[in-house]
């Protein structure tokens, strides 16, 4: 069933409402996989270099196998019409009954070139089109590629694998995508266009990891809303997870300059909401015992990180936990920029002030009306990652979608890892639903974690619980013929 416009298909609906019903994060565990069945001639024997939207649904050991036609149209008109589809996609698909030329028949995978409007747009138009997946080809080539790639009209090449990021409205995309290198895509693109049908497999697999990363993107002012704050309760579980996992933290910055904070004359128009003469901005909060601004904010954001670079090393990020713990329980309203307050949790974190002092000075400071690399890149690194709001946990590079608890986050930090190789504190801890108990007699025992908190060796932690696949086609098919009949 294909929708022209913005409709979406009745299978496509299906998928959205189980996606909510059985799990949040359904692509939060999977790993992805691209390879060419047919012809032979094009498939590699560790499959194709790709990185992986950090949106959409992704189903864990799972995979489709289809057609792929390529689409010599960027797909950012909104409208996608069969015709459409039937005019820009290679190879041309011959309707044997019918006896004509028509569109694809699904089920089928888009491919469709990088560049014109953002992914998210792609994929969408790509969905209400029919497709059940979609792959994107890079139009810059990286440059590890060297003479084997040509960009687009000759841009430079990149010296990092581009990310799929969200635009903030990605919910709405029920179809997995990925993007493929540009010198595979154009090889690939050629074929197709030559008359030749390509059958891809897309496969996802499950946790399977000895050693997991996470990234938590944040701001100092995002635990004075009155909720449970991951930044506030996570130092425990910090500790509690050691070095079998690497954390790093990211701060959102907005961009000044294109909020018009720096005018074209180079004069800073918001004020207090800015560092750097309106560059690196932020919005004020009103916390009950007074209000903090923005370039309060930024200022602490700034040394959010520069703590971590000085004491991140051991990728834990212990250090870096305490010292947000203790900042966010003690420097609250008017105590926020307060130097003694921050002074004294750095010293409950056992952090060295003066390092923390140089890293921000050095980097550009604040004051001065000259960019600061560190807020520079934070900022940069954020577009290309499509955060735009926060908090926002990735887990294993992919994004966790609602804003989770510490003890959420540790659960499925825990799901990540294979059988036989979890920490300790997720084969002992995660049946738990006041963790702290657990982690406090663990530490008091000298890190022996009590054996009645223990799971059994074919128990998983409530994260790592799926509903099987044939429970899950057979609830898409019922919703389907219920949609259908509607």
């Amino acid at each position: 069933m294909r929708l022209n416009g913005s409709g979406m298909s009745a299978f496509g609906l299906a998928v959205s409402a189980l996606h909510c019903v059985i799990d949040v994060d359904l692509n939060v565990n999977a790993e992805s996989r691209v390879q060419i069945v047919a012809p032979p001639s094009f498939r590699k024997e560790s499959g194709y270099n790709h990185t992986q939207a950090h949106f959409g649904w992704f189903p864990s050991n799972s995979f489709l196998e289809h057609t792929v036609y390529y689409v010599d149209d960027f797909m950012c008109d909104s409208y996608v019409s069969d015709q459409h589809i039937q005019d820009h996609a290679w190879p041309k698909y011959f309707d044997s009954v019918a006896e004509e030329y028509s569109p694809p028949k699904a089920p089928f995978i888009l491919m469709i070139d990088r560049g014109n409007c953002n992914f998210v747009q792609k994929v969408r138009n790509a969905q209400h089109a029919g497709a059940t997946a979609v792959l994107i080809v890079d139009n810059i080539c990286l440059c590890s590629s060297g003479s084997r790639c040509t960009s687009a009209n000759d841009a430079a090449c990149e010296s990092l694998e581009p990310e799929m990021g969200d635009d903030g409205s990605g919910g709405d995309i029920v179809i997995p995508s990925l993007m493929i290198l540009k010198e595979d895509g154009d090889a690939l693109k050629a074929a197709m266009k030559a008359g030749t049908f390509i059958r891809t497999k897309l496969s996802w697999t499950g946790p399977n990891k000895d050693h997991v990363d996470y990234e938590l993107w944040t701001s100092p002012n995002i635990a004075f809303d009155g909720e449970t704050s991951m930044e506030r309760d996570f130092a425990n579980f910090a500790k509690a997870l050691g070095n079998s996992v690497t954390f790093t933290p990211h701060v959102y910055i907005s961009d000044g300059e294109a909020s018009g904070c720096l005018d074209s004359y180079g004069r800073d128009i918001c004020g207090k909401m800015c560092t750097n003469h309106g560059r690196y901005c932020a919005q004020s909060t009103y916390d009950p015992t007074g209000t903090i601004s923005g370039a309060d904010v930024i200022t602490e954001s700034l040394r959010w990180i520069c703590i971590w670079r000085e004491r991140g090393e051991d990728g834990t990020g212990l250090a870096w936990w305490k010292y947000v713990q203790e900042f966010l329980r003690t420097c609250t309203g008017e105590s926020f920029a307060n130097d003694e307050c921050i002074t004294n949790a750095m010293k409950s974190a056992g952090i060295n002030r003066g390092a923390i002092d140089d890293c921000m000075s050095h980097s550009g400071g604040v004051e001065a009306h000259v960019e600061n690399i560190i807020l520079r890149d934070e900022m940069h690194l954020a577009h290309r990652k499509g955060v735009y709001m926060t908090p926002k946990l990735f887990i294993s590079h992919m994004p966790y979608r609602v804003r989770p608890t510490a003890g959420e986050a540790f659960e499925t930090i825990c799901a990540q890892f294979s059988a036989g190789s979890q920490p300790e504190a997720c084969l002992r801890c995660t049946r738990e639903r006041d963790f702290a108990p657990c982690f406090d007699r663990a530490n008091e025992g000298g890190g022996e974690i009590p054996a009645d908190t223990l799971l059994e060796p074919d128990s998983a932690p409530p994260a790592q619980k799926s509903v099987s696949h044939a429970t899950f086609f057979v609830s898409v098919i019922a919703l389907v013929g219920t949609l259908s009949a509607a």
